[in-house]
């Protein structure tokens, strides 16, 4: 009788009951890839910043703007055609969803900005406190 009950359970509350919570950038994502910049590294004298960041949900954004990972792809793209090319930094909120952050990483990574010598793109929260580098 237990058993039946706990399969009746099991069905009426879903596929959630059977998975624990959506991993989480904070507690469960892997490091951003070595060939990413972090706050140590900093951000270069007089170089433009573009944030994105991931939000709980999932949900991009471009310089403070929302985005589909589409258009957060071509913008990636015509940032590398810029100049000054700008430094692309990755600011994931402590609990976006890693399966996103892990999407818009693969992204970058395959980027020529992000290829290109320097750091260019970078991961870490609160880009506007990092130390400024190079430069008189």
């Amino acid at each position: 009788m237990k058993q039946r009950l706990m399969i009746v359970v099991l069905a009426l509350l879903g596929p959630a009951a059977c998975h624990g919570p959506q991993p989480t950038y904070e507690a469960d994502c892997s490091v951003p890839p070595a060939s990413f910049g972090t706050a140590k590294e900093g951000i270069g004298h007089l170089t433009p910043l573009v944030e994105a960041t991931i939000d709980h949900a999932g949900a991009i954004k471009w310089a403070g703007n929302s985005v589909s990972i589409r258009d957060f792809e071509s913008y990636v793209i015509r940032a590398g055609e810029l100049l000054p090319m700008p430094q692309l930094i990755l600011n994931p909120s402590p609990d976006a969803p890693c399966e996103s952050v892990e999407r818009v990483r693969t992204i970058l990574e395959k980027a020529e900005i992000c290829k290109a010598d320097g750091r260019w793109c970078s991961e870490g929260h609160d880009p506007k406190n990092w130390p400024i580098v190079g430069g008189p």
